[in-house]
């Protein structure tokens, strides 16, 4: 309620809502297409009633062009123009190709429209007016700036009020006001509007202390707080121009009335008079409107969609629902094109158990694509986190999960950080501050089932009060051990991690993360995914001193333990490059290896001279040798 009790809190809280189902695409899909096709619709619908105003009487016509009922001076709308309505919608769906561009300024949006229908429908004379100013404050208070396309469209559709015919006392169509008079009435009417639109954001400004301009122009409409983004106001002006501009833009006479109608006509011989005979050229005019939209919507799709980012959120998703082997046939489809993008590959062929084997099957970009430094945005922490929790390293998931969170940019809570957050904290037997965070998931709609089922693992609430830090689990008494400890320890995820993350403080340092990998494995040697990390780490950084040192940890000298085959062509190539030849190293080798080394070499020889890499790329791309001598880290 706390978001809803300020200026345009109610679009902010319903777009919140909205979005909370953008969690399955297609629902988000589903949504955002229901929102643009009722922009249009209330778009479409102020554009005719527009029309019929015009025609003599405050009365809807019918949109699709056709007469709808037998209500006296109900005049059907021109269907030429009606390709413009869809012009707003579209703009829109190209500005949510930005995904900083918020569903609460559609939201909004589609707000300030619905008071614009609601306002037609109010009738004539003062009562209309007097709807308009109740609607013009409400409607500040819940949509915000939007505001303004009310006002303006209340500017236009007064004015043409103002203009409208009635019938005289001789039986034809007169001005209701006429000279000067009319025009005073509509200053009087709607000047006022005009000041308070402006008006009513100095005055909220003394309730809650935010800018004027935000006021007037957004305040949750774009996730970035301290940028403004000017192109959602061509949105608004599009909104609030389209029903004027199909009224003012004249219609061929195959399609206009002839003749006006007389008042005292039966109904059915108005409908035959005043329905339109839409001819050839009209309907060539419509036709190619409708390609121009459709083709300069399809246009703006490619090039504002950003499909690198689309990728990037659906590694995102794939990694956080654990969907593995579809990380690995995305991939495949498409080549991974950025370092976040292998951490998802490279996550997703450990829990495949083809990390060792298919390393190099993938472009990899160095140290970077297995474990990326901190950056400040609110989407690589989140990877890295699962990375880190996996490992092993609590609490470095615990500090990217909140360092996530805390970077977005309109200092939203996540979702997705609580669950996080509260995971690491179960792990680390700070059940208290997991409670916290469970508490609020069991609140939300799709991770209500979750938290009830976590909250489980945290004992009696009772006890709460008594907590004290896990720590070394042989230093608590029964006592103090607030969680359920033996349903913690048989969980395949938080026994596990709990079983092979650090037992003693570590400073956690981005140039040293191999020598953090290898006090986590020599601490626990239980954690394989920790050794296939750190040797990763190593042949990433194209260190093979130290991997010839880590390896021996698990492949002692002379052992006849299988080496995977990305681990034999480094110690190969290691072994060359201070040896003669093959002869003597310790470790075992294959012949198939040792054969594939003699052709890389004498191909690379070949061609040193000219492009080496597109030669050898064909039949040694996947190899760790292509990776050292031609991949730039």
């Amino acid at each position: 309620m706390d978001s809803v009790l300020h200026p345009e809190g109610f679009s902010f809280y319903l777009g919140g809502f909205f979005t909370q189902f953008f969690r399955y695409p297609w629902a988000g899909a589903l949504i955002i297409a229901l929102l643009l096709m009722l922009m249009q619709r209330l778009v479409a619908a102020i554009a005719y009633r527009a029309q019929g105003i015009a025609s003599g009487r405050w009365e809807s016509g019918s949109i699709s062009g056709s007469n709808t009922g037998n209500a006296p001076g109900r005049v059907p709308g021109n269907p030429l123009w009606y390709p413009l309505t869809y012009l707003p919608s579209a703009f829109v769906w190209l500005l949510l190709c930005n995904e900083n561009y918020l569903i609460s300024a559609v939201v909004a949006l589609l707000l300030a429209l619905w008071a614009v229908n609601l306002y037609q429908r109010a009738g004539d004379g003062k009562s209309r007016i007097a709807v308009f100013y109740v609607l013009q404050l409400v409607l500040f208070f819940l949509a915000g700036g939007t505001v303004l396309i009310f006002t303006a469209c209340f500017l236009y559709l007064e004015a043409f009020c103002t203009g409208e015919a009635v019938p005289g006392r001789t039986g034809r169509m007169e001005t209701a006001c006429r000279g000067t008079g009319r025009w005073k009435t509509y200053a009087l009417q709607v000047l006022p509007a005009v000041a308070l639109v402006f008006l009513y954001p100095m005055a909220a400004r003394i309730f809650w202390q935010y800018p004027y301009e935000k006021l007037l122009g957004g305040l949750h409409f774009y996730r970035y707080y301290y940028f403004s983004y000017p192109l959602q106001y061509v949105a608004w002006a599009l909104a609030a121009a389209v029903p004027l501009l199909c009224r003012l833009i004249p219609a061929p006479k195959s399609c206009s009335m002839k003749r006006r109608i007389p008042a005292a006509c039966p109904d059915s011989v108005k409908q035959q008079i005043a329905a339109p005979k839409p001819g050839r050229g009209s309907r060539i005019i419509s036709a190619v409107l409708c390609v121009l939209i459709t083709a300069g919507t399809v246009f703006g799709l490619f090039r504002f969609a950003g499909l690198d980012k689309e990728r990037l959120f659906e590694y995102d998703i794939l990694v956080y629902e654990e969907q593995w082997d579809q990380v690995l046939q995305r991939a495949q489809k498409d080549t991974p094109g950025s370092s976040i993008e292998m951490v998802a590959v490279n996550l997703a062929l450990w829990h495949t158990g083809r990390l060792e084997t298919e390393l190099f099957h993938y472009p990899q970009q160095g140290p970077e694509g297995l474990m990326l430094p901190f950056r400040r945005d609110f989407v690589t922490p989140l990877m890295m986190s699962q990375v880190y929790l996996h490992l092993g390293m609590v609490n470095s998931a615990q500090r990217n999960a909140y360092d996530a969170m805390e970077a977005i940019p309109d200092f939203q809570k996540s979702a997705r950080s609580y669950k996080l957050l509260a995971q690491t904290n179960i792990i680390n037997g700070h059940y208290r501050v997991a409670r916290g965070y469970l508490e609020q998931l069991s609140k939300t709609l799709f991770y209500r089932k979750w938290a009830q089922e976590a909250m489980q693992y945290l004992g009696n609430e009772e006890h709460f009060g008594n907590e004290e830090r896990l720590g070394n689990e042989e230093h608590l008494g029964n006592e103090d051990r607030l969680g359920d400890e033996e349903r913690i320890a048989a969980h395949p995820v938080y026994g596990r991690i709990r079983r092979i993350r650090y037992r003693d403080e570590m400073l956690f340092s981005p140039q040293g993360l191999n020598a953090m990998l290898d006090i986590l494995y020599r601490n626990n040697r239980e954690n394989k995914m920790a050794y296939a990390y750190m040797l990763a780490y190593t042949l990433l950084a194209k260190d093979l001193e130290r991997f010839a040192d880590y390896i021996t940890l698990e492949y002692p000298s002379g052992s006849d333990k299988t080496l995977p085959v990305p681990y034999q062509e480094a110690l190969a190539l290691y072994w060359v490059q201070n040896n003669s030849s093959l002869e003597g190293i310790p470790w075992n080798i294959s012949g198939d290896v040792r054969k594939r080394l003699d052709d890389f070499t004498a191909m690379y020889q070949q061609f040193a001279g000219g492009r080496p890499e597109r030669e050898l790329k064909k039949d040694f791309g996947k190899t760790y040798w292509y990776y050292v001598f031609f991949t730039k880290i």
